[in-house]
């Protein structure tokens, strides 16, 4: 049997395509699912992943749902209004829950204690890579990760003790 030149190129291109829609498979819909899973696993509640888009569809109507409502004077609850798709999940799915932006899901902490951990073990929790365009716009201390993240943390830390916010809290009262 003899091999010719086409059928190892064919051979090759054939891998080739395989691997890269094994690839968009994973990205798109095997690693989500698996995602899920795994916050379901450790106690977090959300929507179940849909193809793509994730919440983004429910999360821009519900935005313009929320604008269109007329605010209420009596009440000083604004999270109806400013984050409405997040107040939403939270009602629904309690304080521990996630929200898909596409196919990366996203987590809501909202207890002190377990942010605190979060905070203090930057090398466990790590931050998702930022693409360069994401290092362009967002940069500061939240975005800063590893021994940076420390020394800036650790320099910032001193400011927001209470009694320095009650003098500077005190001195705009005075200016106002």
């Amino acid at each position: 049997m003899e091999i010719s030149v086409t059928s190892i190129v064919f051979s090759f291109v054939f891998a080739a395509l395989l691997a890269s829609v094994w690839s968009f498979l994973d990205w798109i819909w095997l690693k989500p699912k698996k995602l899920e899973m795994l916050l379901r696993q450790q106690g977090f509640s959300g929507n179940s992943y849909k193809l793509l888009h994730g919440d983004t569809k429910e999360m821009f109507m519900v935005s313009k749902q929320a604008k269109i409502r007329p605010i209420n004077p009596i009440s000083h609850d604004i999270a109806q209004r400013i984050i409405p798709f997040h107040h939403r999940i939270i009602t629904n799915y309690g304080k521990n829950s996630f929200i898909w932006l596409g196919p990366t899901p996203s987590i809501n902490i909202t207890d002190p204690k377990l942010i605190r951990e979060i905070m203090l073990r930057y090398e466990i929790f790590q931050k998702p890579k930022r693409s360069p365009l994401g290092k362009l716009v967002f940069n500061g201390m939240l975005m800063y990760e590893g021994e940076q993240w420390f020394r800036v943390r650790k320099t910032a830390n001193p400011a927001f003790h209470l009694d320095k916010l009650k003098v500077f809290l005190l001195s705009i009262l005075q200016y106002s």
